[in-house]
Order: structure tokens, then sequence, then C-alpha cells
């Protein structure tokens, strides 16, 4: 018996249609389930002083893993900043440490974490250890487990 090859373009379309909107729910369903308890979302409050960050644990753990966490400049201004944790208790020992740290020979200099020392090291090769001693900073506080950092604490 032979069988018909032909392919309608109307079937086509909506075999594709329907395949599409299959990867689409996957993508979907999987996103949501990685991103599920929010732990790793920012809010910026509009004409706060103060960004909410991550669960303290959660982002305790992530910078045990991973090292200090770089957030980028959030409010037009004050600068990027690296969040960094000291101890085994996460609700203190916070570092809000602002990735630019001026010198006397550069006003741009910008630090970054050296995971090899597990330290901070300016464009002048100074380290400097992750409570961020002499360098500029944020205050950093943890309420109802959140991180609070006040970006207009310098």
């Amino acid at each position: 018996m032979p069988v018909n090859t032909e392919s309608k373009p109307g079937r086509q379309a909506v075999m594709i249609a329907l395949g599409l909107i299959g990867s689409l729910g996957v993508l979907a369903f999987a996103l949501d389930r990685i991103s599920e308890g929010g732990s790793n979302s920012v809010t910026l409050e509009i004409g706060r002083d103060e960004i909410l960050l991550a669960n303290a644990g959660d982002q305790s753990e992530l910078v045990d893993e991973f090292g200090p966490s770089l957030f980028p400049d959030v409010t037009g201004g004050n600068g990027n900043f690296f969040l960094s944790h000291v101890g085994e208790n996460s609700r203190t020992g916070w570092f809000a440490i602002l990735q630019v740290q001026p010198t006397e020979t550069d006003p741009n200099c910008e630090i970054s974490y050296n995971a090899v020392t597990d330290s901070f090291v300016n464009c002048e090769q100074e380290q400097f250890g992750l409570e961020g001693e002499g360098l500029e900073q944020f205050a950093v506080r943890v309420s109802d487990g959140q991180l609070v950092v006040n970006v207009d604490s310098l």
C-alpha cells in the first residue's frame, strides 16, 4: 500500500507552534523552579536609601562557597560594591565594600577579589581582608533574615 509522503503546510505550522509552546512551557517551569524562594533577588524601592538583598542565610552559603558577591550600582551614583561575609553567624559579619577605592595616585582605583589569598586587592596591589578595613563601605544590617544595605551611609 503506498504511503503519502506529501506534507501539508498548515499541519507543519501547527506542529511547529505546538513544539514552541511546549518548549516555552518547559523553560518557564525550569526558571520558576530555579528561582523558587526568591533567594537571589534584589529589590530597590525608589526614594529609599536602602536596598533589600537576598536572604542572609542563602547569601552566606554563596559567599562561603564562591567568595564575595559583586553587586552593580543600582542607585545611579554610589557605585558597585562587594558583599562580603566573615564568621559562622549569617546575622552578623556582613560588609558592603565599594569597588572603586581612590588612592593617592589613582582616584578611580578598583579593587578585586583574589580567591587564592581570600582578600581584596587594589590597583596598587595592596591587600585588604574580607572585613574591608581601611576601605570605603556601605552599612549592612540583617532585618527579618534579609540583608539590607544602606547606600547612603558613606
